[in-house]
This record gives C-alpha cells, structure tokens and sequence, in this order.
C-alpha cells in the first residue's frame, strides 16, 4: 500500500466538555483546542476514546429482504405507465410551437426590413433574435413530436432525453446569436464614440484632418421603427404566456426554453422601443440605438446561459426536485389508504430523474420482514396506479421494498473503495475522499480531570468576582492524553505531514520569563508536560470566554475612544467582558505582580502552537482581533488602547507590545519543526512541522467552501452566527474579524451566550415526556412546531409575542441576566411588556424565534436579496453543532432567517471548527503559489455526505411576517429578467431628467449624457465583475485590434506615431517616439493604473500617443514616452511590480542620458507604483521591509532621481479610512480594498511603506524623496480617493517638497484619462492632457531648441 501522509483536528478545550482528535487522509495535521458541541448533553460514555460502529453489511439486509424486494411478472409488466399519446400534431406542445414559428417568420422579415428601412440598429439586433427564435421553434417542433413516441427495446425508457438534447440545443443557439449581436452592438458603440486616432495625428500637424464627432456621419433610426417594436412586445408577450402554460403542464424544458425566447423577445421589444425614442427624443443620442442593442444581447445571453445549464443538468440525470418529490409522496400515501393492513406500509424514499417531459421514479416503501411477494404486489399496484393517474408527468414507477424493523445502510451504488486494503477497525477508517475524517479521539475534561482539578464543565468560577478560569496544567495533560488515545488507535503519527489547530478564543495564557528554555528543552517522553513545564507560566490559570469581571474595564475601553461604534470601527467590535484586552487590563489590576513577571503573552491557539512547536508562536491575525486590542484598518496594534492597558507612559506601552508579540497575518506555510519531545513519545516525524494556529470561530467558517449570502450557525452551549464577506462593516452590536486565511476577506460574527442553555431551561420546565420516553426534546419539539410564528393565530385579533431568554448575563445585547416578555402589533407598533406570562409551552417555539431574530437583525447589513422577487436572506443557512440534530430548531431557524435554497445541517460529528483547521493544515502545506484556501478546498470538498437538508428555509409569507425585508437593494447581477439591465438606464433617467438640479451630483451637471451613461457602466462593472474578466478586455489581444481598426477607418495602415514593444528579463513597456533615430529631448515614464489586477500599456496607447503630440505642441522637438508593462495580481503581488518599476526606470535613464529631462507619471495604481519608486529613490537601501526580490540582483545606489512627477488620481494608501465613495466615481471602497490587499499579498503588511506610500508619515523621508522641480497632482472632486490625496500633499508641504495640484471640479477618478475616451467634443477630451503638459513644460524646460 502506498504511504500515506496525514492531518487532523484536536480538540482541547475549557468551553466546552469534550475535546476531540480528528485525523483526515491529508497531508497536514490539525490540533483544535476546542470542544465537540454535538456530545455537549450526551452520556459520560463520551469520555472513551470514540469508536464508529462498522456499517450493517449489505448482504445481512438481502437476506433479511429476500421474500419481499422481487416483484412478480404481472407487476413488473406495468412499470411503465402509459401517457395520453395524442397524434403529435394535435399535441398543445406542437400546435403551440408551430404558432410561434409561423410568428417568428413574419416577425424576423418585418423587423429586418424595417431596421434597414429605418436605420436601427437596435431593431436590425432584434430581427437576428426572432431569427434564432425561427430555428429553435423548429428544433423545438422536432424533439417534442420525437420525444411522445413510446418506449422501444432498443431505447427502454422511451425519448424523452431527446427533448432534452434539444433543450440543449434551442438554449445554446439563444447563447451563441446573443454573444454575436453583443460583439456587433460593441464595435458599433467602439466606432460611435471612442477617440479618433487621427484627432493625435493632426496634433502632429501631418496635415490630415479628420473630425471626431458622435455622430461619425451615422443618422439615428426613424421614429417608424417604434411601431414594430411596439408590436412586436404585444404578440411576443402572448406567445410567452401561451408557451409557458403548455411547458408547465408537461414538465417540458424545451417549450419552457422557448417560452423564455419569447420572453426575452418582450422585454428586448421594450428595451429597442426605448432606445428608439430616445435616440428621436434626446438630443445628440443616437448612441442609446446601439446601447439598447447591446442591453437585448445581454438578455440573450443570460437567457441562454442559464438554459444551458438547466439542459445539462436534465441530461446528467439530476434529480426530480422537491415539490415534485412531495407530490408523488401524498399521492403514494393515498394509494396506499386503499390496501388492507396499509398502517404496516411506511414510505420511507422517493428519488427519481427527468427525462424530458416524463418523470421516471423510484420508490422505497417499508414493509413487515414476514411479508411474502403476494403481499407487497397490492401495495406496488396501488402507488403505482395512483401516483400514475395524479401526478402528471410521471412515466414509470419502480417501486423497492426494504424490511422495516431494520435499517438497509447505503445505496445501491457499488463503492469506489473496496478492496482489501481498507480498514475496518475503529478509529482508523480509510475513505476515498482526501478530505474525509479516518482517525479521532477524545478527551472530557470532566469526566478525565473533574475531581483532580474540581472543575465542573471544563472550568472554574469565582461568583462574586464573575470570573470563570480554568487550570493551564489540566490543557497540557489532555494534550499528553489525547495524543496517547491517538496512538493507541493505530493513528500512524509518523506519517503526520504537519500540524494546525483551532482553540477557543478570547482565552490567555501568562508565560513566565523561564517559558522560553522550558520550552526549547521538551525532550524526556519519560516526563509528562505537566512535569516539564513547571515554572513556565506567570499565572497558572486562563481566563474563560464566560468570564464577566472585566465591566469597569469595559468601560474604560470605550470611553479611551470616545463611543463604541468608534471602538468597534477600530478593533471590529465594541468591549466586551471575555476580550483578552480587558482580561489583560484586569489583571494587571488586580494581579500586578504576575503580570510585571510575564514575559509574553499568548492567545489559547499559540500557546498549543508553542507547546507543540517548542518555542512561543505568535498570534494568528484573525484570532487577533478577538482582543479588542488589533487595529484592523490599520493591520497594527493600537496605540492608544495599549497605552490604556498598560499604563500609558512610553515604556510600558513598549513592555505589553513585547509581551504581545507580533501578529502573524499568513494564514499558512510553516512557523517550525515539530518539538522533540512529540516525536520521541508519539512516534511524530521529525520532518513534521508546525502551521498558525486560529481560533475557533475563524475555523468554523473553515468547515467547508463558504460562498457569498451562506451563513453558519453554531447552535452549542453558545450560539454563533457567522458569515464571510470582503465588506468591513463594522458596529457595535457584532464583531469583525480578519478572515484566518485571505486578505481581504472578513469574518463577521454573532456570539451569544444563551444558546443551547437558555433552551435548555425552556425545555427543563416544559411537561417532561411520557415515562420511558427517551427524547427529552420530544415536549419542546413539539409545542415549538405546533404555535404559529409569534404565537398569531389570527391577524386580525391576536397580537404577536416576543421573549428575551437570558439566564447569564448577554453579550448581544450587552445586558443583565433576566426575562422579558412583550407583545405588538404585527407591523411592530404599540410594543409593551406583558406583567402577566403567556403559558410556558409557547415559549418553546418563542425562544427560538428571539435568537434568531437577533441574528437576522443584526446581519441584514451583509445580506441582499439573492433573486428576483426574493427579500434580502441568507442563500443557504448551515447548521452545525448539538441543536443542528434538532428538527423543530431547524424549521424555526429557516422560517426567521430565511435561506433561499433551504437549511442544511453540517455533517461533522458536531465539531466544525475541528475540520476547519484539518482544513486549514491541507491548505497550509499543499498550497500553490497564490493558492487561496477556496480554491485548494474547493476542489477537493464534496458536498455528498458533508451536509444534509434539513429544512426548505424561505417560505413566503411565513418569512415576512417577522419584519420588514428588503426586496431591491444590492440585487445581483444574475437577476431574473433583466431586472439589473433595466435599473441601470432608469437610474440614469431619473437623476438626469427628473431629479432636481440642484440635487443632481456633480459630476452629473457637468458630464454629457454619454459620459455619465458610460460612467455608471464602469461603476457597475468594476462592483460586480470579476477582475480577470475586466483584464481580458484591457488586456494587449483586445485592445490593439481595436486601435488598429479605428486607425484603418481613418484611412491609415500604420500608426503616424512610432512605437515598439521593449521586453527584459525583469520588465517589459513600449516605446513611442517621434523621432527614434534620434535621442530625445524629453522622456516620460509612465505607469498605468487598474487596481494591480487589470489594464496594460497597450489599452492605454492611445491616451499616451495623443499626449505626445501634446508634448510636440508644446516645443519639444523629440519627446519619448515609456510605458511600463509590469506584473497583474493574482500573478505576482509586491514587490514584484516594484521590483519591474525600478528596472523600468533605470532603463529610461540609460536611454536619456540626463535626468532633468526625466518625468515619471501614472494613474490610480500606476501613480503608487511611482511613489513607491519614490520613496526607494530617497531611501537608498533603508527600504523598511525591502521592495524587492531575494533573488534580485543588487540595485546600485544611489540612483538619480527625475526632474518632475506628474500623478493622475494617485492610490496613495492602499487601504485608508479616508477613502470614502460618492455618488459619482466608479470606484468603490470595499472592492478597492480588496485590491489593495491582493496587491500587498500575504507576505507583506498593507501598511508598509513601499506598498502603500501614503503610510509613510515620515517627512525628513519625503523631503529626500522629491523630485528635483516637485510633483504635480491633478484629481477630481468627486472621486473616492479625493481626501485621501489631499492629506497626502498636506504632506508633501509640510515635508517642504513643491506641490502644485489641480482638483477637478466634480471629476470622478482618473479623469484626464477618461474624458480622453468619452468627451464630445476636442477641447474637452484634450483638456486634461493639456493642463498636464503646460505643468511640465513649466518645470522641464525643452532643449535644443531650432
């Protein structure tokens, strides 16, 4: 057998009472300091090592079914049912479609003719649809009369996969004919209003004289057009209805797919009509033609793609969905009222495929063991014949029969993995799946250490004081015990690859000054740590998330940064009594002695990181910021809070920052070999090495590959709602987190601590279950099911109920213990607290519905709505921990939170934040380069046997009458119908012409109609698009072939301006030069701008040619540009693009020979780079924290700097609290961020220097980074990175360095750029560059002269 490597998850935790071992076929192993929540109220038999009984064999449950799985010939002769079989041409599917062709026929002529008649483009777009629609009515027409035949030997299941072929092929003809009128609409728009070439060619006075105006002699279509498009909305909106009633009583895609052409043929006769009023009605608009044209093709394109989909997925065979599923399930059941002794009969599965308009089924139905054939043929006759006649669309009914007093373990799937190299023993468990548990163990800390240490459920409490602590000794013993259940489980230790963990948070653990040696010296495996480590720690207990002693301090944290929210804007959340700054600052109070003899400090996931790696680790980032201590926006600690926990002079500020250590913000890679110690007692490789271990909130959202809109909910002794989202969002009433393994991405966090035992204490006072009745959830379950929600029965007469459950002191709210009962009207109004308790069975369901509402609350922030006609909610909700096993919990949590594709239980043996750091370890050291965690997890979780449906989640009606929901903000962009289309121009109508001017944004009044319609594009775009699909289109292939053929439709075959493509082994750029064989009087070095992860020097060709012959204007007799090409993220992050800015600049010194004819430029990400050159530049090698490669080879200093630096809308802070959106830019702040980090990378701080120069607050370094005649800045009012800048120059002039800036008046971002490409008129497109170059010809005077 191959060797194999391995990794885990250990559980060793006071929260909770039973710590556990996972080990997963992997190559890392993860160490979880944190309890299994499922066994939280299970039996002490918890405290032995975990066995996984073997599956019932499946050949015991053939035996046990041999007189009853067989069906007698009779039944098996009407397995199949026969449909109605109607002459396919008076079939309604065929008659319809023949009257849709028949329309489309006359419509596609009537629309052709009338677009070329009325000069539309728009329409002549609209009439190759209805062409498409013409060859899908007739592809439609065939697979329906093909699919009705009846089944044949040959092809036993009879044809209905044919109508899904052409499903397939109607919905891909939809997807190609629309990605044809996209690109026709584009390169009409591209040749309607883009610069012309030849606008910069006559600049250099070649004496061609071409205009440049929107009309580029193209008329607008006639008003005529509008009566087809009129008519074509009324005949295609008929044709919808008509085909969509057929499709749904047939079940069939392929008319449902053509029925959605004819939808789409409504909504695009409305968008060309629009456009054809407008392009009329508007002045100078003929552009909304081709735009209207281009809004149809991405309706085509939608429609099409998601057909495609839906045909791919009917053709591999996915199953029936759920309401069909239910329908055959009522039916069998009332089949099955018709047989004697029916109560015996018990429907246990119904499963099934499509296979075009019919439903083949299967149904498992359980019977008495003792049953004979003759005895279950009545049972299948009797489903058959009913699901048969009222289910309609079902061809064939094969019914199974299992016995039902015994349980049949798997499918009828043959497994991938037998063979008799797989391990039968407990605890050892070889599965297929690398990412699937094969080895664990478990510790209880009560059951294992409880009278040893007298704790009682993992710890120890003082309440008068309200601290709960436990004993650090007791975390090292049960580190020694669950390693040694490892070991005698077989766990090959020695093939453990590397170690990671997850551990409860907020807990500290106080090193003494001996700490270090003690560690480094584990090595006796004849001593047990306990033994070892006497003498490392300060303190010898660990404050407990439960502790609430720390009020005063709480306090005080707030009132050092003025409120809460500022607290929470700061650290991520607002004080709190379990926060490690808190418990830290206490301690220092009450304990100053300890604490003057702590040497560091650790979170509970270094000190087990320490503990295994032999010398004290640092802190994860994302367990960081649970100290209220990290500066997230910043990504350091802060600096007043410090001052406020130690003391607040200089020294004792610097004491605790060395006591805390530094943060480690990689999530992977390795922090050191395992100790000596473990592979000496356990048998661990000394090869095995050690990963960042986290908290166990961070790793829970680990558990599996958390998309945007899905939601976890912890259901333990405490409750836990988290999320994922690159939103920094932050208030006082949740938490933010940085996310444990991707910059950019933040975890979002709801913490109670009345969970599952403020439940428990419904339950416990609820009528206890009848005697011998083993589920003492079995009460509480079902009075919760049986009260409506918010105990309404009648919304005309009663009053909706709400109950605040808190038996401990709460932490959201923060609040004392104690109960509350209220009652209001439904819309929330008259709200009053009840004197007198409503009957306690209510509050079984009531409980839940407080909990969670309060999660709903307070996450509807981070959520929206996640499709047409939806209210904003999770898209899937999981459910992990001991409640997730409880159905009405279930169904009560998906009818107030919602969960558009329902409510899934999380299959981890209770313990997701275990997995999450098994997870975690594959990850930190099978990575690629630039491998994020979602990418390496993604590809190896699957979903079958991880999670479970436990609950349909959104009902409508149920949902909304827990409070007002929001139905259209953040709608994405996959809405149905077009819905994010057609908001887009009707948003620009409104601001436009409705709004009143005053109230209008800036840049509104001043932009043309096409500038701002274009504007609101982009910004749309940039929000919603992915960068790699934004990097295609600025990328070399697309952008010079559309140069070209503007060139060629000007009449010229070659460029009138010289340049050429310059690539080194280090940088890459392009040259363009008036006069190449001579040396030239002034260079210009220029960066783009993207956001480091999209643009190139050659989408930008234009703007710089045209800038040249500017220069030319000017008096420069031979002006040279560079352009740098250098590395997009995700394909290298920094220094590498510093690194290429440095060889880029040298290589134009070399070629000028003389810095004072030297300028250095750029845009948005383009003009950081060129600060960071900058600051390189004036530093020498002082470069805090380096700009450049390892492997780099050494940069002679110093290194000239320019005579001038001329910056379009510098990103001078990658992320800054400055940056603030607007109604105008296209930029966004989160996703601006988000690219930031990215650029900045996991290896290096966003707040370095050289990665993000508007940190460096140093001016002596400003002052020897200047460029000898200064720097120009030009920016608009209007953009998202305006103040930003402008503190930045507040700067520069305070360091002393000339600054002359130009803030554009209701300009967005990177304006001079822009208007270049939108502008109506010259001037106005040359307007930035001109005022650009009449700064430089101030201050880098031209040379040899004529």
């Amino acid at each position: 057998m191959p060797s194999l490597r391995y990794c885990g998850a250990l559980s060793i935790s006071n929260r909770h009472s039973y710590p556990s071992w996972k080990c997963s076929k992997r190559p890392p192993l993860n160490l979880n300091w944190k309890p299994m929540r499922l066994f939280c109220a299970t039996a002490p038999a918890c405290a032995e090592t975990a066995t996984r009984p073997a599956p019932t064999s499946r050949s015991s449950t053939t035996a046990a079914t041999q007189g009853v799985s067989h069906i007698s010939k009779k039944a098996r002769n009407h397995h199949s049912i026969p449909p109605f079989s109607p002459r396919s041409g008076n079939d309604a599917g065929v008659r319809i479609t023949r009257i849709g062709l028949y329309s489309n026929l006359g419509m596609a002529i009537a629309k052709a003719a009338g677009g070329y008649a009325f000069n539309s483009q728009s329409m002549i777009a609209d009439a190759w649809h209805s062409l498409t629609d013409l060859a899908s009515d007739i592809l439609t027409l065939a697979t329906v009369s093909w699919s009705l035949k009846p089944p044949t030997e040959k092809f036993p299941l009879g044809f209905g996969k044919v109508e899904s072929l052409g499903s397939l092929g109607v919905s891909g003809m939809l997807l190609f004919g629309g990605l044809f009128m996209c690109m026709n609409s584009c390169t009409s728009l591209y040749a309607h209003f883009f610069l012309d070439p030849a606008a910069a060619a006559a600049l250099l006075e070649h004496g061609h004289s071409h205009g440049h105006s929107h009309s580029h002699g193209v008329e607008g279509p006639s008003l005529h057009a509008a009566w087809l498009a009129a008519g074509t909305v009324a005949i295609k909106e008929w044709l919808y209805h008509a085909t969509m009633k057929v499709a749904r009583e047939r079940k069939s895609s392929v008319l449902a797919s053509n029925a959605i052409h004819h939808r789409v043929d409504s909504l695009t006769g409305i968008v060309t009509l629009i456009a054809i009023l407008g392009a009329n009605f508007l002045q100078n608009a003929a552009w909304l033609d081709p735009v209207g044209g281009l809004l149809i093709s991405l309706l085509v394109i939608k429609a099409g793609w998601g057909n495609t989909i839906s045909g791919l997925y009917e053709l591999a065979d996915r199953s029936i969905d759920d309401e069909v599923k239910k329908s055959i399930r009522r039916q069998a059941r009332k089949g099955l009222e018709t047989v004697s002794e029916s109560h015996e009969v018990e429907i246990r599965e119904v499963s099934g495929v499509k296979s075009g308009q019919n439903y083949l089924v299967d149904v498992e139905v359980a019977v008495p063991s003792m049953w004979t054939i003759e005895d279950v043929q009545g049972v299948e006759e009797a489903i058959r014949a009913q699901v048969g006649n009222k289910v309609r669309g079902v061809r064939r009914v094969r019914v199974r029969f299992v016995p039902k007093d015994l349980e049949v373990a798997g499918d009828e799937f043959i497994p991938g993995d037998v063979s008799p190299k797989s391990s039968p023993e407990p605890e050892a468990i070889v599965v297929q799946s690398d990412l699937h548990v094969v080895s664990s163990a478990k510790v209880d800390f009560d059951a294992d250490f409880g009278p040893k240490y007298n704790i009682t459920k993992g710890v120890l409490t003082n309440e008068d004081e309200g601290s709960v602590f436990a004993p650090v000794a007791m975390w090292l013993e049960a580190l020694d015990l669950v390693l040694e259940r490892l070991r005698e489980a077989n766990t090959p230790l020695h093939r453990v690859r590397g170690i990671s963990g997850s551990c409860q948070q907020h807990g500290s653990v106080y090193w003494s000054r001996e700490a270090e040696s003690l560690l480094a010296g584990l090595s006796d495996k004849k001593k047990n740590l306990v033994e070892q480590m006497t003498g490392a720690f300060s303190h010898p207990y660990a404050p407990n998330w439960q502790d609430h002693s720390t009020q005063h301090e709480c306090d005080l944290f707030e009132k050092e940064m003025g409120t809460a929210e500022r607290l929470a804007a700061v650290t991520g959340s607002a004080a709190h009594h379990r926060f490690t700054g808190t418990q830290i600052m206490r301690l220092r109070r009450v304990l100053p002695e300890m604490y003057a003899s702590t040497s560091r400090i650790s979170l509970v996931s270094s000190f087990l990181a320490s503990v295994l790696l032999g010398k004290i680790a640092p802190m994860d980032i994302s367990d960081a910021c649970g100290m209220n201590l990290w500066d997230i926006p910043s990504s350091c600690w802060s600096k007043p809070l410090l001052a406020l926990v130690s003391g607040g002079s200089p020294a004792e500020i610097s004491e605790l920052e060395s006591k805390l250590g530094k943060v480690r913000r990689d999530g992977g890679g390795s922090m050191g070999a395992i100790s000596p110690y473990f592979t000496q007692k356990y048998g661990f490789s000394a090869e095995c090495e050690i990963a960042p271990f986290t908290g166990d909130n961070p790793a829970t959202i680990l558990a599996l590959p958390l998309r945007p809109l899905d939601a976890i909910v912890s259901l333990g002794t405490s409750t836990t709602f988290l999320m994922v989202t690159p939103v920094y969002k932050p208030d006082p009433s949740y938490h933010f987190f940085n996310h444990p393994t991707t910059p950019g991405q933040y975890m979002f966090m709801l913490c109670y601590k009345n969970g599952g035992l403020a439940r428990e204490k419904v339950r416990d006072v609820l009528p206890k279950p009848a005697e011998g009745g083993g589920d003492v959830w079995a009460n509480f379950n079902k009075y919760a099911l049986e009260t409506p929600p918010l105990d309404v029965q009648s919304e005309e007469e009663d009053k909706a109920k709400l109950g605040l459950y808190f038996y401990l002191p709460e932490i959201v709210p923060n609040i004392r213990a104690g109960n509350w009962k209220y009652e209001c009207n439904l819309d929330g109004t008259q709200l009053q607290e009840v004197k007198q308790p409503w009957e306690k069975e209510k509050d079984a369901r009531l409980i839940i519905e407080s909990q969670a509402l309060s999660m709903r609350l307070r996450s509807s922030k981070l959520v929206h709505s996640p499709g047409e006609g939806l209210p904003a909610q999770p898209r899937r909700v999981y459910l992990v921990g001991g409640g997730s096993l409880n159905p009405a919990i279930a169904q009560v949590m998906g009818d107030v939170l919602g969960g558009s594709e329902g409510v899934y239980k999380l299959d981890v043996g209770g313990n997701a934040c275990a997995l999450g750091g098994a997870y975690k370890a594959v990850w930190a050291f099978e990575r690629g380069e630039g491998e994020t965690f979602d990418e390496l997890i993604g590809k190896r979780w699957k979903e079958e046997g991880a999670i479970e449906k436990i609950g349909d989640g959104y009902k409508r009606g149920t949902f909304e009458k827990y409070g007002g929901t929001q139905m259209h903000d953040s709608v994405p962009l996959d809405a149905d119908d077009g819905l994010q289309v057609v908001r887009l121009p009707a948003s620009f109508i409104f601001e436009r012409y409705i709004l009143q001017l005053k109230r209008r944004p800036a840049f509104v009044k001043r932009a043309s109609p096409f500038e701002d319609f274009v504007v609101r594009c982009v910004r749309h775009a940039f929000a919603n698009l992915p960068p790699r699909i934004g990097r295609v289109f600025f990328s070399k292939a697309v952008a010079l072939p559309f140069l070209r053929y503007r060139l060629l439709r000007h009449g010229y075959v070659h460029s009138p301006i010289s340049w050429r493509e310059h690539r080194e082994r280090s940088y890459g750029g392009i040259w363009i030069t008036r006069k190449p064989e001579e040396k030239p009087d002034f260079v210009l070095y220029y960066a783009h701008g993207g956001g480091f992860s999209m643009g190139s020097s050659h989408f930008y060709l234009e703007f710089l040619l045209t800038w040249l012959s500017t220069l030319v204007r000017a008096g420069y007799q031979n002006p040279a540009i560079f352009a740098l090409d250098y590395t997009l993220v995700p394909d290298a992050a920094f220094p590498v693009q510093l690194d290429e800015t440095i060889r880029g600049y040298e290589h134009v010194l070399a070629v000028a020979g003389d810095p004072s004819i030297v300028c250095i430029g750029g845009d948005s990400a383009g003009a950081l780079l060129i600060l960071s050159l900058l600051l390189h530049l004036g530093s020498g090698d002082e470069d805090n924290g380096g700009g450049r490669h390892e492997q780099a080879d050494p940069i002679p200093t110093p290194t000239p700097k320019p005579a001038l630096a001329v910056l379009i809308s510098p990103w001078v802070t990658l992320v800054s609290t400055r940056h603030k959106n607007t109604p105008s830019d296209y930029l966004e702040v989160q996703h601006l961020h988000r690219y930031g980090l990215q650029y900045a990378g996991g290896r290096t701080s966003e707040n370095n220097i050289l990665a993000s120069p508007g940190n460096c607050t140093d001016k002596s370094r400003w002052q020897r980074s200047r460029p000898l005649a200064g720097v120009f800045v030009t920016y608009g009012e209007e953009e998202v990175l305006a103040d930003d800048i402008e503190d930045w120059i507040n700067t520069l002039r305070e360091a002393g360095v000339i600054v002359e800036s130009k803030r554009e008046r209701g300009g967005v971002h990177a304006w001079p750029v822009a208007s270049l490409f939108l502008s109506s008129n010259r001037d106005e497109r040359l307007e930035g560059l001109v005022s650009l170059t009449d700064e430089v010809r101030k201050r880098v005077p031209y040379k040899n002269k004529k």
